[in-house]
């Protein structure tokens, strides 16, 4: 599946992963952000100065 976004819920303690050719993954995990959270293109900030300064950085 060439491209696949997956979400694969809560609680997981392991992922078998197998593939038959060769292959790349990336795997984003964590604790689940409670607080609400701004999106300006590819930046996610708590708050629009926060995105402010991160564009400015960049």
């Amino acid at each position: 599946m060439p491209g696949t976004l997956l979400y694969l819920g809560r609680g997981r303690r392991g992922l078998p992963l197998r593939a038959v050719s060769d292959a790349r993954a990336t795997h984003l995990g964590g604790e689940p952000i409670e607080e609400k959270l701004l999106m300006r293109w590819n930046v996610v900030g708590r708050a629009q100065e926060e995105i402010g300064g991160f564009v400015r950085a960049g």
